[in-house]
C-alpha cells in the first residue's frame, strides 16, 4: 500500500528529498483522492513521482460527533450526544450507534443507488424494513 492510500485531510505530511523539505496539512483537491500538501502547490502524486520521501508526521484528529444520538468512544463506552457542547476529543473516534432498521434503510438506499433494487429489496425483506 502506497503512503498516499494512507494520507487523510488534514494529516501533517512531509515531503524530503536530499535538502528540500516541504511540509504541510493534506486537503483534497476534488473527488479523485489527489492530496495536496500545504501551501506548496504540489499534489503528493507528484512530489512521490519526483522522488520525494513522503510521511504522515501527524494524523488529523477525527471528527466530533454532529448529529444528536447515541455513540460509543474509542474504547466502547457509551456517550448520548444531545447537540451543542461537543464530545470529549480525547475519546474519539466515536462510532454513533443506530436501530437495525435505520442500518438497513441506509445500505439498502446504497445499493439503490448503484441499480441494484433487487438487492435493496432482499436486503429489507431479510431484515424485516419496509422503505
Amino acid at each position: 500500500m502506497s503512503i498516499i492510500d494512507q494520507i487523510r485531510e488534514g494529516d501533517l505530511v512531509e515531503a524530503v528529498k536530499g535538502e528540500d523539505v516541504i511540509r504541510g496539512r493534506a486537503r483534497l483537491a476534488g473527488e479523485d483522492y489527489m492530496w495536496w500538501i500545504g501551501a506548496s502547490g504540489r499534489s503528493a502524486g507528484n512530489l512521490e513521482a519526483l522522488g520525494f520521501t513522503l510521511t504522515v508526521v501527524e494524523k488529523a484528529a477525527p471528527p466530533l460527533p454532529t448529529e444528536p444520538g447515541l455513540y460509543v468512544d474509542k474504547d466502547g463506552d457509551p456517550w448520548r450526544f444531545l447537540g451543542g457542547r461537543p464530545l470529549n476529543r480525547e475519546r474519539a473516534p466515536y462510532t454513533r450507534l443506530e436501530p437495525v432498521p435505520e442500518t438497513v434503510k441506509r445500505v439498502a438506499d446504497y445499493l439503490r443507488g448503484y441499480g441494484r433494487r433487487l438487492a435493496a429489496d432482499d436486503v429489507e425483506e431479510h431484515f424485516g424494513v419496509t422503505s
